[in-house]
């Protein structure tokens, strides 16, 4: 299950998934979200929320059905080559996070930039290129957001 958020006065969709994430779903969450805007071109950033999520998989996970996404957004308005999107995962759940890891190396159509670090949190900076940061607060620091943020959730 997932819920989507925008917040118009700093350009993140945000993203917040619960339960067993399976397939296409963040692909599908994406989808949805963007088409939903009135102006997808203010879009400047995603931030995808799976601490709350208890499984995910690696179906449908494949550079091919990332193409396709990546054309609907771009038909929807969304230049998708100047965001940037962070992904944030229980740091008590690694077997979690290895799964978002190897979704990125698989989906990265460019050269993967990974810290090295075992916390729980990607940054794709960029569409496409992956790395590893610690928490919330350092997923808003790639975002441009300020430390106090509050999420819309």
């Amino acid at each position: 299950m997932y819920k989507t958020y925008y917040d118009t006065e700093v350009g993140i969709v945000f993203l917040r998934f619960q339960g067993a994430v399976i397939g296409a779903e963040t692909q599908r969450a994406t989808l949805e979200a963007v088409s939903q805007l009135d102006d997808p071109s203010s879009v400047r950033g995603f931030f995808v929320d799976y601490r709350e999520a208890t499984a995910l998989d690696r179906v449908d996970s494949d550079r091919a059905l990332f193409s396709i996404t990546a054309r609907k957004l771009l038909a929807l308005g969304l230049d998708i080559g100047p965001l940037n999107v962070t992904w944030v995962s229980d740091p008590t759940r690694p077997d979690l996070a290895a799964v978002l890891a190897k979704r990125n190396d698989q989906l990265a159509m460019q050269r993967v930039n990974r810290a090295p670090s075992s916390h729980s949190a990607g940054i794709k900076t960029g569409f496409l290129a992956t790395g590893k940061e610690s928490q919330v607060e350092q997923a808003f620091r790639v975002l441009g957001l300020p430390k106090d943020y509050c999420l819309p959730y």
